[in-house]
C-alpha cells in the first residue's frame, strides 16, 4: 500500500499524472482490501487521507469529499 502511493508521488512529481492516478488507485484499493485490525492504525489512517487527497486532486474533486469516502 505504502510502495504504490510512493510510486504514486513519484510519478505525479515526474508530470505523469495518469500513472500517477493509477497506482493512487491501486493503492487505495489495496488499503481496501486489508483487514480492519489493520486499518484503524494511525499509519495506515494517514497513508488512506493521503491517498484520498491525492485522487481528489488528479480527478478533481474536492478534498473534503474525497477524505469522507
Amino acid at each position: 500500500e505504502r510502495w504504490l502511493a510512493q510510486r504514486g508521488e513519484i510519478l505525479l512529481r515526474a508530470g505523469r499524472a495518469a500513472e500517477a492516478l493509477s497506482a493512487f488507485r491501486e493503492a487505495r484499493r489495496a488499503l481496501d482490501g486489508l483487514p480492519a485490525r489493520h486499518r484503524g492504525t494511525s499509519l495506515v489512517v494517514e497513508l488512506e487521507r493521503t491517498v484520498a487527497r491525492r485522487l481528489a486532486e488528479l480527478e478533481g474533486q474536492p478534498v473534503a469529499a474525497a477524505e469522507r469516502r
